[in-house]
């Protein structure tokens, strides 16, 4: 390569990463509540049972004493709300009791759904044409061999019809959907206060006590509802995608609260996983292309084999998930979604944050390689300068 691809191919690599970077600290900061010390939770059925029952709290208390701490903060910044009151969570520096109140995600967040899926197909066709013209570029220097050609060429036309698979199935997932939260419905008993739900059966809003039980469903309406859990799943309050706590986070930090929950699996973050996997994917094609004969040929086939298996656990929130009209869990029972969540986040920060903190890691790695060589050239010295007294005492007693 010239000088100028080399900065060029350096600078198409960077890209995408900057891209996630910025995406990633706007779609933090781009709150979808106003932080709050007040309530967000309208007045519901239960709220109205409860004050019926309860002759020594009003509505006022209800609605404006959920927050234990409060924030007043200042001009530029409003008041939030640091503590919630026993039976409230904090999101987003606001206090909400029920989940169903909490405002909708769209996939893609702030992006929509139609940048993300364009971005990512301008990225697969922008991947196979660079794999063309390198295999052009590699014939016409006489450095690929006929049996790499006939490899690459199945590799290819296998990339080509995954790429269509995933394209469909990303299409799916960055359809425009907005997912909100909804209790579990009940059986039709009365036919005035029924909906259909997606299966053909009638249901009806439950609107008896939330307690530490009652699950709930993501979807896009509340009518996308089936009884079928192979096509939509129920998660309780303790579940990875709803464990919200009292304590909320400061202002800067608000964004990690909605990214360790709903964030992860529908919002911006999780266009942002499937569109750096691509670039992963399309990277490691194009340096699967250079030959075993070339120089370090065979370190590049293993690095790509490398790249592709790292690809596939960037797009976990994309295979664990279905994201229909209702979102499904298709993984393993029997697995920890929260140990899922850990992992996913944990990645998520490693490759938002590696380019500013790889400066930093290798100063350290430095210090660390440093240390012991400093520490064995001082052990050193001090053993050749005690080796040196010891043969000048020795001299100088046989010179008495």
């Amino acid at each position: 390569l010239s000088p100028m691809e080399k900065r060029l191919t350096l600078g198409l690599c960077f890209a995408p990463w900057l891209f996630v970077f910025v995406a990633g600290l706007i779609d933090t900061f781009n709150l979808p509540v106003a932080p709050s010390c007040t309530a967000g939770d309208p007045l519901l059925a239960e709220n109205m049972a409860e004050a019926a029952r309860s002759t020594a709290v009003t509505w006022r208390e209800k609605r404006f004493g959920s927050c234990e701490r409060c924030d007043a903060g200042t001009p530029r910044k409003g008041a939030e709300c640091r503590e919630c009151s026993d039976g409230f969570f904090n999101y987003c520096g606001q206090c909400f009791k029920y989940y169903e109140n909490l405002p909708a995600l769209s996939v893609g967040g702030f992006l929509g759904g139609a940048i993300p899926f364009a971005l990512i197909v301008v990225m697969q066709i922008g991947g196979v044409i660079s794999e063309f013209l390198l295999i052009a570029r590699l014939q016409r220097r006489g450095m690929l061999p006929t049996r790499e050609l006939v490899v690459l060429a199945l590799a290819i036309t296998i990339q080509v019809a995954r790429m269509c698979m995933v394209d469909v199935v990303a299409q799916d997932s960055f359809g425009g959907r907005s997912y909100s939260i909804f209790r579990e419905p009940l059986p039709c008993r009365t036919s005035s206060a029924c909906w259909l739900g997606a299966d053909g059966v009638l249901y009806q809003t439950d609107v008896s006590p939330h307690s530490r039980d009652t699950r709930y469903y993501v979807a896009s309406g509340q009518t996308a509802f089936t009884a079928d859990d192979s096509r939509c799943t129920l998660f309780t309050a303790d579940s990875a995608l709803l464990d919200f706590g009292k304590h909320g986070l400061p202002a800067r930090l608000h964004g990690h609260e909605r990214f360790t929950r709903l964030g992860w699996v529908v919002g911006a973050q999780f266009s942002l996983y499937y569109f750096f996997a691509t670039f992963v994917n399309q990277l490691a094609d194009n340096i699967f292309v250079v030959p075993t004969t070339a120089q370090d040929g065979w370190t590049c086939k293993i690095f790509a084999a490398t790249l592709e298996v790292f690809q596939l656990g960037v797009l976990c929130p994309a295979a664990v998930f279905t994201h229909g009209e209702c979102l499904h869990y298709t993984g393993s029972p029997g697995a920890s979604l929260q140990l899922l969540r850990r992992a996913v986040v944990a990645l998520g920060y490693g490759l938002w944050g590696f380019v500013p903190l790889a400066v930093p890691l290798a100063l350290g790695g430095l210090l660390l390689l440093l240390v012991p060589c400093a520490c064995c050239w001082c052990l050193g010295r001090t053993l050749a300068m005690l080796l040196r007294c010891g043969c000048r005492g020795r001299r100088r007693r046989g010179q008495r």
